[in-house]
């Protein structure tokens, strides 16, 4: 039930629902004080999410920073969150990649240069209505086919959220008694819901964030007043993540 009213919310958060509805309302409303109202809504819609600057700020505060490479303690076990595959792209021989196939790629890279010794993947199917392909069963398939042994590598398919992963994971940790320490590897935006996630279920992990959103400058000034797409739809997957963590928070689960 969580997990449908999670999906749920995520649609009611979207700025593109807001702006839908604000250009609705400034059409259709025959009162012209909440036409106006709701034009002004919508224009502030329309250049705030899609200001690169503005949004870049916003990512900038929330992100957790990078760690160094020297940071990372050697031969740790990695804990990598799932989300980053798309599952319904044919062939299915091999893996097809989102925005933040960095959660893989560099916990692959850490492995190569000795700072991993073991990966659990964590994340079932993401589907709403129907049971899909476990992505952790894909992440898996992945390694394999950069030469990574299958016995260095455990999963947990089920989880379909965030406290899940934890929960699950801690399970399987207990069950195949893994060692630390663990590396947790997730999105920079997501890593603040996820390590206080992991701790809350008892697991203590150092973070390694990847596959920014924030940038450390902007090249082009033309991007601090000309609203796009682009920054719109980062603001919309912030905002989503905040409000997870307040629902998270609210719910006890933080």
């Amino acid at each position: 039930m969580f997990f449908f009213l999670s999906k749920t919310l995520d649609i009611l958060l979207l700025p593109y629902t807001w702006i839908i509805v604000s250009a609705c309302c400034a059409v259709f409303l025959k009162d012209k004080k909440k036409k106006r109202i709701a034009g002004f809504f919508l224009l502030l819609l329309l250049i705030i999410p899609g200001n690169t600057y503005l949004v870049n700020v916003l990512f900038q505060k929330w992100e957790m920073p990078p760690q160094s490479l020297e940071q990372i303690p050697n031969q740790s076990t990695a804990i990598i969150l799932t989300g980053v595959t798309k599952l319904n792209k044919k062939p299915y021989d091999r893996v097809f990649f989102a925005k933040g196939a960095d959660r893989v790629t560099q916990a692959l890279m850490l492995y190569r240069k000795g700072k991993i010794k073991k990966f659990i993947i964590t994340g079932g199917s993401g589907k709403l209505l129907e049971e899909g392909r476990a992505e952790a069963v894909e992440l898996k398939k992945f390694l394999l086919d950069c030469q990574v042994p299958d016995h260095l590598i455990a999963i947990e398919n089920q989880a379909k959220n965030t406290r899940q992963n934890a929960l699950l994971t801690k399970e399987l940790i207990a069950k195949d008694s893994l060692q630390g320490p663990f590396l947790l590897i997730t999105s920079a935006f997501h890593m603040k819901r996820s390590m206080a996630c992991f701790t809350k279920a008892g697991l203590h992990c150092v973070p390694f964030p990847v596959d920014y959103y924030s940038m450390d400058e902007i090249d082009n000034p033309m991007e601090y007043f000309i609203p796009e797409v682009g920054p719109l739809n980062n603001f919309s997957i912030l905002f989503r993540e905040m409000s997870g963590y307040c629902i998270y928070k609210a719910m006890g689960y933080l």
